[in-house]
């Protein structure tokens, strides 16, 4: 399993709300190959933090998901809302 966490701020408390929207609503009509599950979390002592998890059955799965037009779109749409750099980390679980 593949664990892809991106972390970061968003310009307004409703602007993290609407990154966590886009995010779902994504989820639910691009199911790629290997995709297991995510979520879209608010941290609720920073409102501000946003918490991006997708898990992948395989790494070809997310690499795959992240070149499609859709993944742009999604991008495209959450950039305005997103303060900074966001950090992007990849784990992978099991032996």
């Amino acid at each position: 399993m593949y664990i892809h966490q991106v972390v970061g701020k968003a310009n307004s408390p409703e602007d993290a709300r609407q990154i966590c929207r886009l995010f779902d609503h994504s989820l639910r009509l691009v199911q790629e190959p290997g995709y297991a599950r995510g979520f879209c979390a608010i941290n609720r002592s920073d409102p501000l933090t946003v918490l991006i998890q997708e898990e992948w059955y395989n790494l070809a799965g997310l690499r795959f998901w992240q070149s499609t037009e859709a993944y742009r779109q999604l991008q495209k749409e959450m950039r305005p809302l997103m303060e900074g750099i966001w950090e992007s980390i990849e784990y992978r679980s099991g032996g």
